[in-house]
């Protein structure tokens, strides 16, 4: 199993379960949770400390799945003026646009498969792509 972080910083982590989990193949293999940050502000006062995390099943279908539901929410909501960004603990780092070709996809999927904690970060690039 691979725990894969989710960040949007324009919506929280419960909010951006509801809108992801409906994208995401049923008997994928990827479960969405909600959990609480390991990291604690010490003036944690009107801060959220919750992080969305995905687990995914050991396998490149389980990781495509989960890439693919999150360019599909993407997609829906900002159209092309989004992208996605996978960052692994070692600090590699890949950039697609919501635009992405097949082969894009595909090299993410396979990016994401290798790295160590990775981190999938939803970017918005337009005026206001909150999601409600």
């Amino acid at each position: 199993m691979i725990e894969v972080k989710l960040v949007a910083d324009w919506c929280s982590p419960a909010v951006l379960k509801a809108a992801l989990a409906p994208e995401l193949e049923i008997g994928s293999g990827v479960q969405l949770k909600v959990r609480r940050s390991k990291h604690q502000f010490r003036s944690s006062v009107g801060i959220d400390s919750t992080v969305l995390v995905a687990v995914v099943g050991g396998t490149s279908a389980a990781m495509a799945a989960l890439i693919n539901g999150v360019f599909r929410l993407l997609e829906k909501r900002r159209g092309d003026e989004g992208r996605v960004t996978i960052r692994g603990a070692d600090g590699t780092t890949v950039e697609a646009p919501a635009t992405k070709t097949k082969q894009e996809l595909e090299e993410l999927v396979e990016l994401a498969s290798r790295l160590q904690k990775p981190v999938i970060r939803l970017i918005r690039d337009g005026p206001d792509s909150t999601i409600r």
